[in-house]
């Protein structure tokens, strides 16, 4: 199994954000630090899949917006050492116009049997054209696209092929009956959550607790596809 490492985020916020933009503005906290680092700012700059996923601001606010004044967590996963010890040494003194750092605590996951992941994040699959996919394409399309993504990561970050025939899960189910939105850029991306009842072979087992540090889906250091699970 790979390295699980949960990073929590203390942050104290200077100006108010909105739901809408709270994942663009950690997002933006995050890239602030690893532009201070050579090693991380490559890893910034380079396409592809990233070794860590966030979720957002937590508690909740009721009416959506993360007040000035106030402190949040934010929860950082990643399977990378140096990306955890990055944020152990600058992250944790990092700060932009909206959001300062108080502090970083580190805790490394133990393995256990998952029983299920559930998404806290949108999941964003892109297909090959524009626009949400349930208006083009089958479930059975979007689970295809949900394990290739899962066996490229793995190949990229551990250089090991995995057997595609294997089961990786027992069911899978839509928990959203509408897309839902997360502001990238100047789009809205539209993802899904879902709750995943995982395979009990190695191989599944290792993909999904892989994607804990990971995320599932595309743009995972955007914030989408963060997911947690529940243990046997």
């Amino acid at each position: 199994m790979p390295n699980l490492f949960e990073i929590k985020v203390k942050l104290y916020i200077t100006k108010n954000i909105t739901n809408e933009e709270s994942s663009a503005e950690i997002v933006k906290l995050i890239d602030a630090s690893l532009l201070q680092d050579a090693t991380m700012k490559t890893l910034h700059e380079e396409r592809g899949y990233k070794p860590y996923v966030m979720n957002s601001f937590y508690p909740i606010e009721k009416d959506c917006i993360y007040k000035e004044g106030k402190i949040y967590t934010v929860i950082i996963r990643t399977i990378s050492q140096s990306f955890k010890q990055h944020c152990e040494t600058i992250l944790c003194n990092t700060y932009t116009d909206r959001l300062k750092v108080l502090s970083v605590t580190v805790n490394k996951w133990r393995t256990g049997i998952i029983d299920k992941v559930y998404s806290i994040t949108p999941i964003v699959l892109k297909f090959d054209d524009t626009g949400y996919w349930k208006n083009q394409y089958t479930v059975a399309d979007f689970e295809r696209l949900l394990k290739d993504n899962l066996y490229k990561k793995y190949k990229h970050f551990f250089s090991e092929e995995i057997v595609e025939e294997v089961e990786l899960y027992t069911n899978i189910q839509l928990d959203n009956k509408k897309p839902i939105g997360m502001k990238y850029k100047n789009v809205t991306l539209l993802g899904d959550k879902v709750t995943i009842h995982v395979a009990a072979n190695e191989t599944a087992q290792k993909l999904f607790f892989m994607a804990l540090g990971t995320g599932i889906g595309h743009n995972n250091s955007r914030g989408a596809g963060f997911i947690n699970a529940k243990f046997y």
